[in-house]
């Protein structure tokens, strides 16, 4: 029994967004904010069976996760990579603006970025759901 890696399920969270942001900061810190999105999906999933704690020392989880289990953080983190952008003070201000164009076009953006944040946040408690009244349990 081999226990996840963290890098594990950074890069598969990096794998399903795309945010060119990430490119100008250091791993240091790209891992950092990683992990930030991380501690809070780990205690949206307070019903995982398998334990959640990590070894700091060897950034590694304290068990071997199941893929499901896996899949459930990534979805959790992807929807707390998307709440700041859905409540940043640029993307409400733009949305605010008193050009018409920019107005429909801001507030269009705006509409779209809550549309995937819902749609983020239905899929994982789907999971969670999912995974708390069936035996998803398969190791891998």
């Amino acid at each position: 029994m081999a226990n996840t890696k963290l890098d594990e399920i950074y890069r598969k969270f990096s794998n399903k967004i795309s945010d060119y942001t990430f490119l100008n900061v250091s791993a240091e810190e790209l891992e950092s904010e990683f992990r930030d999105y991380l501690d809070t999906s780990i205690a949206e999933f307070y019903r995982c069976r398998n334990n959640l704690d990590i070894d700091e020392e060897n950034q590694e989880f304290k068990s071997e996760l199941t893929r499901y289990e896996k899949e459930i953080l990534v979805r959790l983190m992807m929807k707390n990579y998307m709440h700041p952008q859905l409540l940043s003070s640029e993307t409400i201000r733009q949305s605010l603006s008193d050009a018409d164009f920019k107005i429909y076009s801001q507030s269009a953006h705006l509409r779209e970025l809550n549309l995937m944040y819902n749609r983020l946040k239905r899929e994982a408690d789907r999971m969670i759901r999912s995974y708390t009244y069936f035996d998803l349990g398969d190791k891998s």
